[in-house]
């Protein structure tokens, strides 16, 4: 009896992962949050276009008590990097900053985004109720035209938890929304608006003399 019930559970889960074909596919649509205290007239923000680094797999699904790896997980949607991206511009409007694009400030630093860990898994033998858990770890930096890096930040965020169904999309964008709260509060710092938006008014001082300047004759 005992492994008949085994059996059933078995074909369930292959049914729920697709029979561990394909890919698990996660759209990334994270809560944007608002810093407790935003700054007044935060000034203009050079953001990159998309996160560097986002990796092709972002986790794993299994199946049987060994938790046998199955399906990947992927993002379904192919502007995933970009929208990494979009999720900070919005972050910077809530903590009082105009997100522009780098080409509107070509003198100042930009702010840009690189994945360092995105990893996923669950485990599903204990179906309906499945377990998942991982890890995001990321870099936001504000980097001049030299190359030098103005201001700097490492975040981490982790999940764990037991959702009925499929919790990839759940744990991803609670992760991330993770991280975006603590970006937000970072970013209303001196630091971080000295770093941003100091060299943002030296930049555009420095164009307009430049656009000032007589053309050598």
């Amino acid at each position: 009896m005992s492994t008949m019930r085994n059996g059933e559970r078995f074909v369930a889960i292959l049914m729920l992962l697709g029979c561990g074909c394909g890919a698990t596919r996660v759209s990334l649509a994270p809560s944007i949050p608002t810093p407790s205290q935003p700054v007044a007239g935060g000034g203009k923000v050079a953001v990159a276009r998309q996160a560097d680094g986002l990796p092709d797999t972002i986790g794993r699904a299994t199946i049987t008590v060994f938790a046998i790896p199955t399906s990947s997980v992927q993002f379904g949607d192919p502007d995933t990097a970009e929208r990494i991206m979009r999720g900070l511009r919005a972050t910077l409007r809530k903590a009082g900053y105009q997100p522009i694009d780098p080409a509107d400030l070509p003198l100042g630093p930009v702010l840009t985004c690189r994945i360092k860990e995105m990893s996923f898994k669950n485990y599903t033998w204990f179906m309906p109720a499945i377990i998942t858990w991982g890890t995001i770890r990321l870099t936001l930096a504000l980097s001049d035209p030299t190359g030098a890096v103005r201001w700097q930040r490492d975040y981490e965020g982790h999940y764990s938890d037991t959702e009925v169904g499929e919790g990839f999309d759940e744990a991803v964008n609670t992760v991330m929304g993770r991280i975006l709260a603590r970006a937000a509060e970072d970013f209303t710092s001196s630091e971080f608006s000295a770093a941003c938006c100091g060299l943002e008014a030296a930049a555009i001082s420095l164009g307009g003399a430049q656009a000032a300047e007589p053309a050598p004759e």
